[in-house]
């Protein structure tokens, strides 16, 4: 197994509050270089996103994810250390499976932030949420990538 798809499945911290993502997002913030951003639905980066684009997405990812999820609780990052992260999972709040773990249905998060770099998706049951919208429009061409969505909107 590859050392990302070993820390993958490392142990890892929900954060429960919108609070505690922001507090994460000012800790990126201050080191934005060095990031992979991994979206599951494309290729594994090659290269580390450059800082300005970095900060580009974690602004519109806070923006994509209170959309997609209203409510007053986060429960959609995890992170594999609250005070120095390496690995971060950010899960699509449409595509986040069940709460009491019963199925047997891996779900992949919609993206990760990490300092190792990712390889190819191994074999799974499941997918990551396929609907990006207008979050993807946006981030997708800062990145200078275009959607292969399968029909997706």
């Amino acid at each position: 197994m590859s050392q990302y798809w070993s820390s993958f499945r490392g142990p890892f911290n929900g954060l429960l509050k919108w609070h505690d993502m922001d507090v994460l997002w000012e800790f990126l913030k201050t080191s934005p270089e060095g990031w992979y951003v991994f979206d599951m639905l494309e290729a594994p980066p090659t290269h580390t996103t450059p800082g300005a684009e970095l900060l580009i997405f974690l602004s519109e990812s806070r923006q994509f994810l209170c959309k997609r999820h209203r409510a007053d609780y986060c429960g959609l990052i995890y992170v594999d250390n609250n005070d120095t992260p390496e690995f971060i999972k950010i899960f699509d709040p449409k595509n986040m499976g069940t709460a009491c773990g019963c199925s047997d249905k891996i779900i992949l998060p919609r993206w990760t932030l990490t300092r190792i770099r990712p390889d190819a998706i191994v074999t799974t049951t499941s997918e990551p949420a396929r609907k990006a919208g207008w979050f993807w429009q946006g981030f997708g061409r800062v990145l200078g990538r275009s959607p292969t969505r399968n029909g997706a909107d």
